[in-house]
């Protein structure tokens, strides 16, 4: 559930109320598109498992092989990611991306592979490859 503002008032009302309890006025219930996470299971980098994160909110764990849906309002999103473990110890660190999702958009495919920055000093994280639309 999430709070919308009422077309006619501009009051907050819950997505899921039929008609906004203030004016009265009927609901409109926004398109939602599934957006699909997943992450090849390889041998390399298996050991860094991440929270995956939309608009602030955690919604899944990206491990080794991982895949999980989630279904998202038309507007703009914030995915990120934050590195919980890995085999070198480090963590917190991730990756983060701003997507639109619109009204005419069937699903949306978001690949994740770990990363490592260690050549340059850096850490090994969970990162954003691909986003794409369909």
């Amino acid at each position: 559930m999430a709070l919308i503002k009422c077309k006619e008032c501009g009051k907050e009302v819950s997505s899921l109320a039929k008609n906004c309890p203030n004016c009265g006025a009927p609901i409109m219930v926004m398109k939602k598109v599934k957006v699909h996470f997943w992450r090849k299971k390889k041998f390399g980098g298996s050991a860094i498992t991440g929270s995956v994160f939309i608009d602030g909110q955690h919604i899944g764990i990206a491990h080794n092989g991982c895949e999980f849906d989630v279904y998202l309002p038309v507007g703009n999103h914030t995915i990120s990611t934050e590195t919980t473990m890995n085999q070198y110890g480090t963590g917190g660190k991730g990756d983060s991306r701003n997507i639109q999702i619109q009204e005419n958009m069937h699903q949306v495919n978001i690949e994740l592979i770990p990363k490592s920055t260690f050549l340059t000093g850096g850490w090994a994280y969970l990162a954003i490859k691909d986003v794409i639309v369909l």
